[in-house]
């Protein structure tokens, strides 16, 4: 706010007539009055640009209960006499919900209000269905039953009331809900189908740089550029280079087929580059065995597209044997100018058989 007083203080003076009776020296008189004025201006700006944050409903104060009109909040969902960050944070994943009947949809939004999930479905029993199984009619097949681990709560109550009211809300209306709570979820290795795309975890700056280790320069989420996948995407800010990675489980079922050299690895993300010369934006893999060792850095293409680029895919061959964490790493830099515009979004590391 005082850089913001000073220049406009400043464009008060020199807006002023020439001449003796208008003394510009900063310890005038003339320059009080124009600070004071300034003062004005400078709340004006401050509250234009609140305005403007608020056109996202993650900034929003003043503009809330316009935003709960817009979206029909409160709704059968929401619990009585929240709390004003409670609201926000109704809102905002109001907002972001996009809406899907896959598995992987409805597991998020449990994860979402801090819960472990896993979703049970049933199939129809059937002539030579194997003996011992569970009797299910033809309802069953309609039926979604939702395993549930609560977080630590001091609502649990009103947390299951959300929960439940929000699953329902987005499955399909001829499908059944069951509510199964538990203190731990059984395990679950399924046979592995291939491709299959590693978890990350905040592949698209949703989640600032949560589950991100930067190693040099800076990261962090921003929406100045707007992205085709959700609100942010990782901006390295006015760094000449900056590094992060994250290192992916690979799941024990796809072990054997590591071992017998079978797999191999894609990555990809969406990348969206400028600058005169453009900036770049590249992901290089390391491959991690059991005891922590790490190969070399494979290193990728540098891309240097502009405008977002639906798909850059790298293909790092086939997965060294023993290898059981993919090590990702991503590398913004700056060819020219004073911002790193190498931006990135949506990354992606797939298992496809060699």
């Amino acid at each position: 706010m005082t850089d913001l007083l000073t220049a406009y203080s400043t464009a008060c003076l020199q807006h002023l007539p020439p001449g003796l009776a208008w003394p510009r020296a900063s310890d005038s008189h003339m320059a009080a009055l124009m600070r004071g004025i300034a003062t004005e201006l400078t709340r004006i700006h401050d509250r234009a640009q609140q305005l403007i944050d608020e056109s996202l409903p993650s900034h929003v104060i003043d503009t809330l209960e316009r935003w709960e009109n817009d979206y029909g909040l409160p709704d059968k969902c929401t619990p009585a006499d929240q709390t004003t960050e409670e609201r926000k944070d109704a809102l905002i994943q109001k907002y972001r919900i996009y809406g899907s009947q896959s598995r992987e949809f409805q597991i998020t939004l449990c994860e979402a209000l801090g819960c472990q999930a896993s979703i049970t479905e049933y199939t129809v029993r059937r002539y030579a269905s194997t003996y011992g199984t569970n009797y299910s009619g033809q309802d069953w097949a309609f039926v979604v039953q939702f395993n549930i681990v609560l977080p630590e709560t001091d609502n649990e109550d009103g947390l299951k009331q959300v929960l439940e009211c929000t699953l329902r809300r987005v499955l399909h209306s001829h499908k059944y809900a069951i509510f199964n709570y538990v203190t731990e979820l059984e395990s679950e290795e399924p046979a592995i189908s291939y491709p299959y795309n590693l978890n990350i975890v905040n592949p698209g700056a949703e989640d600032g740089i949560n589950g991100w280790t930067v190693t040099e320069g800076q990261f962090q989420a921003d929406d100045y550029w707007g992205t085709p996948h959700g609100q942010y995407y990782f901006y390295a800010g006015n760094t000449a280079q900056s590094k992060m990675y994250q290192d992916l489980v690979i799941p024990e079922a796809a072990n054997a087929d590591i071992d017998a050299g079978l797999i191999s690895l894609q990555s990809g993300f969406l990348s969206n580059c400028s600058g005169s010369p453009k900036d770049g934006a590249q992901v290089s893999i390391q491959f991690v065995d059991a005891q922590g060792g790490l190969s070399s850095e494979i290193t990728g293409t540098m891309w240097q597209t502009a405008g977002w680029t639906p798909e850059n895919v790298d293909d790092y061959g086939v997965i060294p044997p023993g290898t059981r964490k993919v090590r990702l790493h991503f590398l913004a830099y700056r060819y020219g100018g004073s911002s790193n515009d190498g931006y990135a979004d949506e990354f992606r590391a797939t298992l496809i058989q060699a």
